[in-house]
């Protein structure tokens, strides 16, 4: 990592680390564009990848640093001399004034600001699925593909004794057979290697191109440059579906002998053959236990109801969360909460002690679940057979919705009195750890917070505010992301009713303005209805995924549940 010191004559010091200690750099490789001092250096150009690398002083990079460097203080390209003001959001390009009243008079304007921000969590999105997706499962085919070649290797060298003793039975009479053998699991040995070395040689290479990927990520992001991380993005990063495509591997399998008879006047017949079953083993396709690079799982065109049942809930439907893949619990107007199956067949009645329904529930396994009690105030907790117990007191805020996030709990909580809304989070023993309650300029987040979802992929906390029909998100940190509030092509109001997030980070939430369940992704971009009205849908109020990723959602008044697999 380079970092880049200014002084009064703006002539820019660069200190520079070394990749391989981490004391000061005195090479640059110009191959691979890495830094090393000088003992990392030797060692860099030993290893059989780097040998042929080219090394230059460190001295030489710095006047081509210097150069880019300037190059960011002079301000706008298309008019020297002239600041940055703003930054092109559909050109992705900082702009000065003088742009903005030509060529980009027509297209949208944002604070450089937040257009860096947002881009800059594209890249810390892709380079965490690159460290944390792709790159093990290179090194894991790397680390099969190496230990192939020793396997082969063994397995070829008992083959050859095999061979050599059978020989000697045989005697002279075996000798021309056994040359024809040695030469033939030689020579196929070698067509082996060869295979393995070439395989083994480009994920050497995608894995270096991955590293230093995901090195300039960093790097950009690090320096909180935003100049520089939107020129980036707009000309040298590279295309990520082509990152994300991973060639399948194929390694030759292991040769078999199958040893015959000692026959002399059938002598190649009983000498064996040699062989293996296939030309070559798929890492990404074989089982058996083999660690595969799972196919990440997209939106089906079409999503397929796969069955709905009656709930048979007293009065209306107001919830639902999956236990498994099998059993929902259901909340409806009743105070009981029912433990059911896919056929509404009710498995077990929790008695939460209340007049009317809990605000939410929680299943924490097929024997407890949580509910929020907003007659008196509290979280509480049921354990099949027996009474609630009070886990939380929330004193004058009323819990409305219950969420995981990893091992805490999140509560969104409402005080009629002050009129105020937040979420809190509560560690596993039930003490507040953080309140989520302000945005960035001191302005409430919410009027009225109710059911949440946490993202998986980003952790994200995405919640319902029922008094402003709108979908708040802010980050793990709580820091306002976005408001989500409704698709623009919908003549319907929008009334988020609630909200549930999936394995590839997409949010889904029921509308029942619109009789419709709305599918965003990360970033707060609406992607498609997934059911409609016209597609039977009516009164969408509750949701939940199950453990085969099947989205169940509740309709309020027809008190129906629909299972719908909409992934692929």
């Amino acid at each position: 990592m380079a970092t880049v010191g200014v002084n009064n004559n703006h002539r820019p010091r660069v200190y520079v680390k070394c990749e391989g200690c981490k004391k000061e750099a005195e090479f640059y490789c110009n191959t691979c564009g890495s830094k090393y001092c000088q003992t990392c250096k030797v060692g860099h150009l030993r290893s059989r990848i780097s040998k042929d690398h080219k090394i230059i002083p460190f001295s030489e990079k710095i006047g081509e640093m210097a150069i880019n460097y300037r190059a960011r203080l002079a301000g706008c390209l298309v008019h020297p001399g002239t600041p940055f003001e703003r930054c092109c959001k559909q050109c992705l390009v900082p702009v000065c004034a003088e742009c903005i009243m030509g060529e980009h008079a027509t297209h949208p304007i944002a604070k450089i600001s937040s257009v860096y921000e947002t881009q800059r969590d594209l890249l810390v999105a892709e380079a965490d699925e690159i460290k944390e997706r792709i790159i093990p499962n290179i090194e894991y085919f790397l680390g099969t593909v190496t230990g192939g070649a020793a396997r082969l290797r063994a397995e070829v060298q008992k083959i050859r004794l095999e061979l050599r003793n059978f020989a000697d039975k045989l005697k002279d009479a075996v000798t021309k057979v056994l040359d024809e053998n040695l030469q033939f699991i030689d020579e196929m040995a070698d067509d082996d290697f060869g295979k393995l070395k070439d395989r083994e040689g480009m994920l050497f290479e995608i894995l270096k191109q991955l590293k230093k990927i995901v090195g300039t990520y960093d790097e950009i992001v690090e320096s909180g440059d935003a100049v520089s991380l939107l020129m980036y993005m707009k000309n040298d990063k590279p295309d990520f579906d082509n990152i994300r495509r991973i060639p399948e591997i194929k390694i030759p399998a292991i040769p078999e002998y199958r040893q015959g008879n000692v026959d002399v006047h059938s002598l190649q017949h009983q000498f064996g053959k040699i062989g293996k079953p296939n030309t070559f083993d798929s890492l990404a396709s074989k089982g058996g236990g083999m660690r595969q690079l799972v196919k990440p799982k997209v939106l089906m065109d079409l999503p397929v109801v796969d069955f709905d049942f009656d709930s048979l809930a007293s009065g209306q439907l107001l919830g639902l969360r999956t236990l498994g893949s099998e059993a929902t619990c259901i909340r409806h107007h009743g105070s009981n909460l029912k433990l059911t199956d896919t056929k509404g067949r009710v498995l077990e009645t929790y008695r939460t002690g209340l007049k009317k329904h809990p605000n939410d529930m929680l299943m924490e396994s097929d024997t407890q679940l949580l509910f929020a009690d907003g007659e008196n105030n509290a979280v509480k907790l049921i354990t099949k057979g027996k009474m609630p117990t009070t886990l939380i007191k929330t004193g004058d805020w009323t819990p409305e919705g219950l969420c995981k996030f990893g091992e805490d709990l999140l509560v969104s909580l409402n005080n009629s009195a002050s009129r105020t809304s937040k979420v809190t989070k509560f560690n596993r023993i039930c003490k507040p750890l953080q309140d989520i309650q302000f945005d960035n300029q001191g302005k409430p987040l919410y009027k009225k917070a109710t059911f949440m979802a946490v993202n998986s992929k980003n952790r994200d906390i995405c919640t319902i505010d029922m008094a402003a029909a709108r979908v708040v998100v802010v980050d793990h940190y709580g820091k306002w992301r976005f408001d989500y509030v409704g698709a623009n092509d919908s003549s319907y109001p929008f009334r988020p009713r609630d909200i549930c997030s999936d394995s590839i980070g997409l949010i889904l939430i029921a509308d029942e303005g619109s009789y419709a369940i709305h599918v965003i992704n990360d970033r707060g971009q609406f992607l498609r209805h997934l059911l409609t009205k016209q597609s039977g849908l009516r009164h969408p109020f509750t949701l939940s995924i199950d453990q085969k990723e099947r989205l169940w959602i509740g309709e309020h008044t027809t008190k129906k549940v629909k299972v719908v697999t909409y992934l692929q």
